[in-house]
């Protein structure tokens, strides 16, 4: 968000019209719906229009209406949004079942969010396509307006790409790294929009920030579905569940409240033909139920298909383009499980579909897809309109293939992120793991592996919040975060982590190593592999004594290097341990630590401190702290650290502020 310290932007509107054309619509009036007053930078503001024409069908803007609005700053470009087709509804519940009355009458509305200070002019255009004319205003001098100086709305703004030279490619919030860490909480139950308040507020608490939501007719969230379904409120393909909207309008406000960021799925997979709790039976699309498919492909080459899902991104756009709850529009969830899949035709569809999408978004969200299977050349990571890689993991043997899969992804030089994690597709596995340990190891692994973020766990509504799961994620991420997961250059070769104990290794008990280079040091991850979801019954935990690991890659530059070593255990609470070392060269060309003594896991972080006269190059400064999360004694946002290093320890260090120090350098 820019201009946080700003001059405030305020509306005021005069509805009238120019008309192009016989026959145009009057437009009775524009309206706050809010009352007026000072608009804050990063405030939506949204008007309720009123025409003095109704349409049979206000969702269709190619054969029936389209309306409009721009909103240009003087000396700025003007910003265009669609006006969308509202009804406003009341939520009561029932033995815990969330029904939804409709509350005043439907009608046009307009969002605007001003993300600059300045002065505003708005104009709005209806097209009435049959009668084929255009109608304007208010414009010139019936749109008055005016400012008044305030600050900015103290929200969590857009996340942008982190392209920043000398590091991984990662993310951005408020002008700051922003790593995401967190679950899917991809439908509701009986409970609707509760339910998601509820799992919402559970990730608050734990400190996690990041979700996907589907809009899917599980739960009455996809725009259309079949005639008769949601209580009515679905009738087949064109016309759009005002309650379904709705819903996600709140579930976008819930999760802005909290700064939780989300994928919003367009489309899933299973909503179409495939092997698995396909719902094509219901799909309107499906020619059974009045649509033009007789297979499921045939959404990707049909020019109604085009037409009509052209016509809904539109809607999408224009309705919830300007929630910074957005992460990200995830075009469709693990496309290529539908039957008869083919990743050309796909592609094809998706390079139409992308920069559209991205024409009717004036606020400029990352836009990325999904994959079930791991990654592979037909995969389209390549297209430059996804701005951002994915992957989807279920597999037992995670810790073996998480650190290839991220290398595989991490060459189209894009941020890559696991968004959905579990040990088994069936979840049985998972039910087993009461501690979450595999979340706790596998967020361990991903950020080391190269993965920008955690695992996103898969189960929320029956594992996560029965078995009071949410905390070790939020504990692992917060430690994570704190000693430096924004500012991770790329993983180290596993082969370049050598571990040693002095004590004979215990059956059960081998301690296997994982670093990935910052962009002051290294971080690295010591990990009992026995503790593990699958450990045996009788498995405990053993003190490792003297245990001494080599990075290699990196050397110190003539630098002083500290480690600073924090205790982990499987629900990811981590403790310091008292002091810190200097780290030594060895004649192989590596860096050297000892572990005195740790049990389950133990992460370190290598912290460099070279010389603080002129910048010796290299990576290049990142833009501070991280934008999210708290820390709890390891070290600041910006991954320097903590309680663990002495003052005395730092020689000459000055006062703040400082450049990022460049002590340690990669030697590959």
């Amino acid at each position: 968000m820019t201009g946080r310290n700003a001059w405030a932007v305020a509306f005021v509107v005069v509805a009238t019209c120019v008309a192009r054309g016989a026959g145009a619509v009057e437009i009775q009036s524009v309206t706050r719906v809010d009352g007026g007053g000072p608009v804050l930078v990063g405030q939506r503001v949204e008007f309720a229009v009123v025409l003095g024409k109704s349409y049979a069908n206000p969702f269709d803007p190619v054969a029936m209406v389209k309306v409009a609005a721009s909103f240009t700053r003087e000396g700025g470009a003007p910003v265009i949004v669609g006006g969308f087709w509202f009804q406003d509804y009341v939520a009561s519940y029932d033995q815990g079942r969330e029904t939804l009355t409709p509350r005043g009458d439907p009608g046009w509305r307009v969002r605007f969010r001003p993300m600059e200070a300045g002065t505003y002019t708005m104009g709005l255009t209806v097209l009435d396509v049959a009668e084929g004319v255009t109608t304007e205003g208010p414009t010139g001098a019936d749109a008055q307006t005016l400012d008044a100086g305030t600050t900015a709305l103290p929200t969590d703004g857009f996340v942008t790409v982190d392209d920043a030279p000398g590091q991984q490619p990662g993310f951005q919030r408020n002008g700051k790294p922003w790593v995401p860490f967190g679950a899917n909480v991809c439908w509701s139950g009986a409970g609707g929009t509760k339910d998601i308040e509820g799992w919402y507020q559970e990730m608050k608490t734990a400190g996690l920030q990041w979700s996907r939501l589907w809009m899917t007719s599980f739960d009455g969230t996809a725009l259309e579905w079949k005639t008769g379904a949601d209580d009515g409120g679905y009738a087949g393909l064109g016309t759009y569940n005002l309650k379904a909207a709705w819903r996600v309008d709140r579930i976008l406000q819930l999760a802005e409240e909290r700064g939780i960021a989300l994928q919003l799925v367009l489309q899933q997979h299973s909503q179409f033909e495939c092997q698995q709790w396909s719902s094509w039976g219901d799909n309107p699309w499906n020619v059974a139920n009045g649509g033009p498919c007789r297979q499921s492909m045939e959404f990707f080459t049909n020019a109604d298909v085009a037409a009509g899902f052209d016509a809904r991104l539109r809607y999408i756009a224009a309705r919830f383009a300007d929630s910074p709850a957005i992460m990200a529009w995830e075009l469709w969830n693990e496309v290529d499980l539908i039957t008869g899949y083919q990743a050309e035709v796909v592609a094809t569809w998706a390079h139409q579909r992308v920069p559209l999408l991205k024409s009717m978004d004036p606020y400029g969200h990352l836009v990325t897809t999904s994959y079930a299977w791991p990654p592979a050349d037909d995969q389209d990571w390549q297209y430059e309109g996804y701005d951002f890689a994915q992957f989807h993991s279920y597999l037992a043997m995670y810790a073996d293939w998480l650190p290839q899969w991220a290398s595989d992804l991490r060459k189209y030089g894009k941020p890559v992120v696991l968004g959905e994690f579990g040990i088994d597709t069936q979840g049985s596995d998972n039910l087993k793991d009461t501690d979450g340990t595999h979340l706790v190891n596998a967020t361990m692994l991903s950020v080391l592996s190269g993965f920008t973020g955690g695992a996103m766990s898969w189960w929320w509504d029956n594992y996560l919040t029965p078995d009071g799961l949410w905390m070790p994620l939020g504990n692992v991420a917060a430690r994570l975060r704190a000693v430096g997961a924004a500012h991770v250059v790329e993983p180290l070769p596993a082969d370049g982590v050598m571990v040693t104990e002095a004590d004979p290794v215990v059956d059960g008990h081998a301690v296997e190593g994982r670093a990935a280079r910052t962009t002051d040091g290294v971080l690295v991850w010591l990990h009992d592999a026995g503790s593990e979801w699958n450990r045996a019954a009788d498995w405990a935990p053993i003190d490792h004594i003297g245990v001494v690991v080599d990075v290699a890659g990196l050397r110190l530059d003539g630098g002083l290097c500290r480690g600073f070593m924090q205790q982990c255990d499987p629900r990811g609470e981590c403790a310091d341990i008292d002091g810190a070392q200097s780290t030594q060269d060895t004649a192989e060309g590596a860096i050297r630590l000892t572990a005195d003594v740790f049990t389950r896991d133990l992460l370190i972080q290598v912290h460099c401190l070279g010389s603080f006269g002129e910048d010796p190059g290299g990576a290049g400064d990142t833009a501070g702290g991280e934008d999210s999360g708290t820390t709890d004694g390891a070290g600041s946002d910006d991954g320097t650290p903590g309680d663990g290093m002495d003052a005395a320890d730092v020689p000459d260090e000055p006062e703040a502020p400082r450049p990022r120090s460049r002590g340690c350098s990669a030697a590959f």
